[in-house]
């Protein structure tokens, strides 16, 4: 492997040294080190391919330094090294594009795997890339299978057209993380009434109740998927694992349903119910 140029941010000369000789014994440059906001402004001009930074530090903080030294260069990649780590500080380590967390007392291996994992966002994409395709086909056929104990068969991709003109239904769910991606499914009325009666054994009583099982069908099936790809995503760095946002149902719309900066694929399924148009598509972030 060949080193990175690194600057430390730490106000303890402690930490300095620890961190220095750990990452130079890894075959690491060490360009400099700061420790406050107006050294690091300075050292950054140097222009590492990558800081550590404690998240505490005199008159500053961080996430502070971190906007700083992205407003230079915003393809400098950080990691965050603190004593201090809970849920509320890694999300908000992600709101600011730190690709990785290492809490203190520092762990070599730890260390290492941060930074090889976040130099090689690139390969945590193509594990995306790789496998996101196989994942909500499944995750989509169980289903279906589980709410209505009835089989899909995917046909071939369907690339007519970038658009998806729906006369019915359209539910999207968009997931969020260091790389963005959206799952959407579109079915004529008479499919999403076929499928809400083999669900409920009954006719939905409201337009409401059919909108709600439609997006309960989106997070089931987009919250088995995304529990799949996280779990392949961990072994190489968490700070990439994807989330779910709420979904949204689009009644009787044009839908967009493919981007140029998008990987996306779009497939017809067959159901006992109809056709299912059926787009999982994600994009490549700027980490």
């Amino acid at each position: 492997m060949n080193g990175y140029e690194i600057m430390i941010v730490d106000d303890s000369p402690f930490t300095v040294t620890v961190l220095q000789n750990i990452l130079e014994k890894h075959g690491h440059t060490v360009i400099g080190a700061a420790g406050s906001l107006d050294e690091v402004k300075k050292m950054v001009q140097k222009f590492p391919e990558l800081v550590t930074m404690d998240m505490t530090l005199p008159g500053t903080n961080g996430f502070e330094c971190t906007r700083a030294i992205h407003e230079v260069n915003p393809f400098i990649k950080i990691i965050a090294i603190s004593s201090m780590k809970d849920d509320e500080m890694v999300s908000e380590a992600l709101r600011h594009n730190i690709s990785a967390y290492v809490q203190k007392p520092i762990v070599e291996k730890e260390l290492i795997e941060a930074i090889n994992a976040t130099m090689s966002s690139d390969d945590i994409f193509n594990i995306v890339e790789n496998n996101y395709e196989d994942i909500f086909k499944k995750a989509f056929r169980d289903g279906i299978h589980g709410m209505t104990s009835s089989n899909v068969v995917f046909n071939e991709e369907n690339n007519a057209d970038e658009t998806f003109a729906s006369d019915g239904y359209t539910c999207v769910i968009n997931m969020v993380g260091k790389y963005s991606g959206r799952m959407l499914f579109g079915m004529s009325k008479s499919t999403a009434a076929g499928f809400a009666v083999s669900v409920l054994k009954r006719e939905p009583t409201n337009a409401d109740e059919l909108t709600h099982l439609l997006m309960e069908m989106a997070n089931i099936v987009t919250g088995n998927a995304v529990s799949a790809l996280n779990a392949i995503i961990s072994k190489r760095n968490r700070m990439y694992n994807l989330r779910l946002a709420p979904p949204s149902v689009f009644i009787g719309q044009v839908m967009q349903i493919q981007q140029p900066e998008y990987i996306s694929k779009t497939l017809m399924v067959e159901s006992a119910f109809g056709n299912i148009l059926f787009n999982i598509a994600f994009k490549r972030g700027e980490q």
